[in-house]
């Protein structure tokens, strides 16, 4: 996140997803590192903020659940880690759904999910971790999970960066189900009323695949930071009629944690009302393969175009195992006619076959090299092999 190019969350490693037998040329990894006190059980993330300095959000020790919110900050491209001398205001019972932000002025943005009125805690700080200031807004309403946040060019009135934060309704979603967009003027600090993303007119099949909870919740959240355009994804499965509720008639009962056929990528050029639209890029909803265990999330390159990975079963639901890992790309403006896909970047071998995996990445460094294995396999290959669907 922030305004840093060429930089990636691996989290390939920690899940098996490293494509088997191949050499490293051209793409190395300094050894990892542990974070010094942070708990072993959470979903960190990471951001850069101007002077390349790095900044990673994880959960603190806890007996169940998840812990505090901690930061650690890296001031030598990740060699050592030193947690931040505040930590941001938590709830009482911290959950593991974390993510953290920087804005051009070096400000960093941090976002917890509490199970207590399962609502976020987000706060801002604009000296390295030093103090934390609890921001205003930001779906404090509860029944919201899992938060994703993307930083914006200025905002043309106040001349702070906009703020983006992506989350979908929980509970209250087997009733009535959306994702929402909230967005921030003044670089975080505080946050407008939450905009849906689908509605039954302008994105109907969006719309009803959603309903009766049938989605994990939202992938990822980018915004292109020259032109301000906004792009959320999300999964959800479908069913001969009635969208997510009549997946559970069709197929197998689940609700917020779904086992999703097809992959939605919305934009918007501001996050305003009425101005999504939806695009359905992967659809396996024939054959009832899986496509998100649990995200599918997306990235943008330095041109803007749209890329976004997802995992593929090799057969239908309930078999997760040797799930490939793929990528389809579009321009911009999402129009499907100049979308490509890459045949395959991973497999997961029948050995390592598990019920669960996480693919995720952050911005692309080139048009055509998106994710940790993407990049690995294009150094391997002088042609990537794209296959273009017209």
């Amino acid at each position: 996140m922030g305004y840093r190019e060429g930089v990636a969350l691996v989290l390939a490693g920690a899940f098996g997803l490293a494509l088997p037998g191949t050499a490293m040329a051209g793409l190395r990894f300094a050894p990892p590192v542990k974070l010094k006190g942070a708990r072993d059980r959470s979903e960190p993330r990471i951001a850069i903020t101007p002077d390349d300095r790095r900044w990673i959000i994880t959960s603190g020790p806890a007996i169940v659940r998840g812990g505090a919110e901690w930061v650690y900050g890296s001031s030598d491209r990740g060699r050592h880690w030193k947690r931040t001398p505040a930590d941001p205001p938590s709830g009482p019972q911290p959950s593991f759904d974390l993510d953290i932000a920087a804005t051009r002025t070096g400000r960093l943005i941090a976002i917890e999910l509490d199970y207590a009125g399962i609502s976020f805690y987000t706060s801002y700080s604009d000296d390295g971790g030093r103090h934390w200031t609890r921001s205003v807004g930001g779906a404090q309403s509860g029944d919201t999970d899992r938060p994703w946040l993307a930083v914006g060019p200025d905002d043309p009135t106040t001349h702070e960066p906009r703020v983006y934060l992506l989350y979908h309704n929980l509970g209250s979603g087997s009733a009535q189900h959306n994702m929402f967009v909230v967005t921030s003027r003044d670089g975080g600090a505080t946050f407008d009323a939450p905009v849906p993303i689908t509605d039954p007119v302008n994105s109907p099949q969006a719309y009803q695949d959603l309903q009766c909870a049938d989605s994990g919740g939202p992938s990822s959240l980018s915004v292109n930071p020259r032109t301000g355009r906004v792009y959320a994804v999300w999964g959800t499965r479908s069913a001969p009629f009635a969208g997510g509720c009549g997946a559970s008639v069709f197929g197998p009962f689940e609700i917020n944690v779904v086992a999703a056929t097809r992959v939605w990528v919305a934009t918007s050029p501001d996050n305003s009302m009425g101005s999504w639209r939806t695009v359905k890029v992967v659809d396996d909803t024939a054959t009832n393969r899986i496509v998100g265990m649990q995200l599918s999330p997306a990235t943008l390159d330095r041109k803007g175009n749209v890329y976004v990975t997802y995992p593929e079963s090799r057969r239908a639901y309930p078999d997760y195992g040797g799930a490939a890992i793929k990528y389809i790309w579009s321009t911009p403006a999402l129009r499907s006619a100049r979308q490509a896909r890459l045949r395959l970047l991973a497999r997961r071998e029948p050995r390592e076959e598990s019920q669960g995996c996480v693919v995720h990445h952050s911005r692309a460094d080139a048009q055509r090299q998106v994710s940790p294995s993407a990049r690995h396999e294009a150094t391997r290959l002088r042609d990537p092999h794209l296959h273009r669907n017209r």
